[in-house]
C-alpha cells in the first residue's frame, strides 16, 4: 500500500527507512531520492517516527530476573 502517492513510496519502505533511523520526514525522502511534494503523508510519516522510538526504547529496556544459581546436588 502506498503511503506517499506523489514520490511512490509504501508503508513497507516508510517504516524500514523510520527503523533505520531516519529522524524526521525529510531524511526519509532523502534516503529515497525524493523530496516532499503535498504533504499528505507528513503525518502518517510521524506517527512512524514516533512508533519507531518507541520501539527502540523497548528494545534497549534489559529484563534481569533474580539470579538463581543451580543448588541442587546430584
Amino acid at each position: 500500500m502506498y503511503l506517499c502517492n506523489c514520490n511512490g513510496l509504501t508503508v513497507t519502505q516508510i517504516v524500514r527507512a523510520c527503523s533505520n533511523g531516519a529522524a524526521n520526514a525529510t531524511e526519509i525522502f532523502s534516503s529515497f531520492g525524493a523530496e516532499q511534494c503535498c504533504g499528505k503523508c507528513v503525518p502518517e510519516i510521524q506517527e512512524c517516527l514516533a512508533s519507531a522510538k518507541e520501539q527502540n526504547a523497548f528494545q534497549g529496556i534489559v529484563i534481569k530476573g533474580p539470579n538463581i544459581e543451580n543448588t541442587s546436588t546430584i
